[in-house]
């Protein structure tokens, strides 16, 4: 089996490096195939069995523990029902398989009044094994539409609860058009994702859903209101063809207390949108050592609202994030003389020097 992470919290072992390594090169650098999902966690089974009987890929399944659970190599199909009606807080779920069918819907429904963890899970259509059109795992993404069809997809994973906070860690999740989570509560309390791979977003081309209801494609959001905070977005791979953003704070209130660092971001619309105001007003931002790859092509390009940055008082930080460009990339906004610049957040342009 190929190797997982050595230790949690999204450190990549060391084969490899940010700049010369992509997500299924082998390597193992990058959360990819091989070291993320379901099958790859310590102590992982082959065939997770089922939570309940009965389920169905479009149905619902309660899903109830006590308080404290730790629930390991579990199938949950439909959509579940994360601590509903108050039953269930502080849920951990390890090597667990979560699939379904739910178009513009969502697929774990999360009630956990206070947190739930996510370790080494995979999130994914059912009835399909791996992404139409990178079911070979030799790029990070399929680079061609249109994915997984709208009718075999599922939208959301979702954090209803105000003061909750979801942890992501090493999980899989393909065929969706986003993960909604709120963000922390501070005093340490993150919001988190690490050492996920998010990837191979559904129905890129919108073929087959009904009018008004093609998806916009985000991989960790979309947070459209504003005013979140306290998340941590670490040693990630998000790519994949679609038209809005990687990571996608898209609301017009200040954000603050968010850090995103150390991670391989390609494709998507806007590939990171934090913040929609101008001026810009987010406070307690840290962006440094990502690589924003060229492997898969953007549509409008790097930032969203570029030119806005500012260092909100001294609270923000911008340093460390670099492009990486191979001859034939998909994206042609840059070329092979980019590889390895530094990536402003002012002018979407490559420079010789660090932002400061």
């Amino acid at each position: 089996m190929p190797r997982a992470y050595a230790v949690r919290v999204g450190t990549p072992p060391t084969a490899g490096s940010a700049l010369t390594s992509r997500p299924n090169d082998g390597t193992g650098y990058w959360p990819d195939a091989s070291n993320t999902g379901h099958l790859r966690g310590p102590n992982a089974t082959a065939s997770p069995s089922d939570w309940a009987t009965g389920m169905t890929s479009g149905g619902g399944v309660f899903v109830q523990p006590a308080n404290g659970a730790v629930i390991t190599g579990r199938r949950f199909l439909g959509k579940s029902y994360v601590g509903y009606n108050g039953v269930g807080d502080n849920l951990t779920f390890r090597n667990c398989l979560f699939e379904g069918t739910w178009p513009n819907d969502t697929l774990v429904q999360v009630y956990c009044a206070t947190s739930v963890r996510f370790e080494y899970c995979t999130f994914k259509p059912a009835g399909l094994s791996a992404p139409p059109g990178n079911s070979s795992y030799t790029a990070s993404t399929s680079l061609t539409d249109p994915g997984t069809p709208y009718s075999q997809s599922w939208q959301y994973i979702a954090g209803m609860t105000a003061g909750q906070v979801a942890t992501f860690d090493h999980c899989d999740v393909w065929g969706n058009a986003g993960i909604q989570m709120t963000g922390g509560t501070g005093s340490g309390a993150m919001g988190t994702f690490s050492a996920c791979y998010i990837h191979d977003q559904a129905d890129t081309n919108s073929s087959g859903a009904p009018a008004g209801q093609g998806y916009h494609h985000d991989g960790i959001g979309p947070d459209s209101e504003g005013g979140s905070g306290y998340t941590l977005i670490t040693g990630c791979t998000i790519a994949s063809r679609g038209n809005t953003n990687a990571i996608a704070l898209q609301g017009s209130s200040t954000y603050h207390h968010i850090t995103i660092t150390n991670n391989y971001l390609s494709g998507f619309g806007y590939t990171v949108s934090i913040g929609a105001t101008t001026p810009w007003n987010c406070t307690n931002i840290t962006v440094t050592g990502n690589v924003l790859s060229a492997e898969v092509e953007s549509v409008f390009g790097p930032f969203y609202n570029a030119g806005s940055w500012n260092s909100g008082g001294g609270t923000n930080a911008w340093a460390n994030n670099r492009f990486q460009v191979r001859s034939g990339d998909q994206e042609t906004a840059w070329t092979t003389a980019d590889h390895g610049r530094y990536w402003w957040p002012t002018d979407n342009a490559s420079h010789a020097t660090d932002f400061s």
